[in-house]
């Protein structure tokens, strides 16, 4: 069974969105969704079915979830859009089973011998930001977005962000190997920044897991 959006008007991809696929922007605060599983009712379905979002935030949210099961990234918004003259939609039904986990280890034994083969990796390459955890979507391609939005022109810095939020629909903490990723891209980005050429302050982004 699947659980895909309808298709056919208002279509998700315009060009200026085109290249963030995955992650959205509030404020001064940039999200990047992990997963849309959770182990337990996904904070936006708790909200009600009047609880509306910004376009973006829709698309890159239900492109999370087409993702994981291996759906086209493109669908249909228009049976989801507010009756309000503005640009918010409400999320699709949300009918995926809750889970506890998305790795499978088989033991704590083999989890511990996971984290323990992890580290030793990492100690050997102190350069390597992530390991690919062969889940949707892809660990490169979510840091390559946060690469986009931080750093646009290689080198440059933009101040617009306080905060990489990491938080979706789903639980991030069940994709563990991507969180930490994230968190390390992230320092690799904004450590080699001192000032904000702006106001001649330290600048700096925090990252938030919710």
């Amino acid at each position: 069974q699947t659980h895909n959006v309808p298709r056919p008007s208002i279509m998700a991809s315009s060009a200026a969105t085109a290249l963030y696929k995955y992650t959205y922007t509030l404020g001064r605060s940039l999200y990047v969704p992990l997963t849309s599983r959770c182990n337990s009712v996904p904070l936006p379905q708790t909200r009600g079915p009047g609880f509306l979002l910004p376009r973006e935030v829709v698309e890159a949210l239900v492109r999370v979830r087409q993702a994981e099961q291996n759906l086209p990234l493109d669908f249909d918004l228009t049976p989801y859009r507010s009756g309000l003259d503005d640009d918010r939609f409400s999320l699709p039904p949300y009918d995926m089973p809750v889970v506890n986990g998305l790795y499978p280890p088989a033991s704590l034994a083999s989890f511990t011998e996971y984290n323990q083969k992890k580290r030793g990796e990492r100690e050997q390459d102190a350069n390597a930001l992530y390991e690919d955890d062969s889940l949707q979507p892809p660990i490169s391609t979510l840091l390559d977005e946060i690469t986009s939005r931080i750093q646009p022109d290689t080198g440059n810095f933009t101040n617009e962000f306080d905060h990489v939020v990491i938080a979706g629909e789903g639980e991030p903490t069940l994709r563990m190997e991507a969180l930490l990723a994230v968190a390390r891209k992230v320092k690799s980005l904004t450590g080699k920044v001192e000032k904000n050429p702006h106001n001649k302050t330290s600048h700096s982004i925090s990252v938030r897991v919710i």
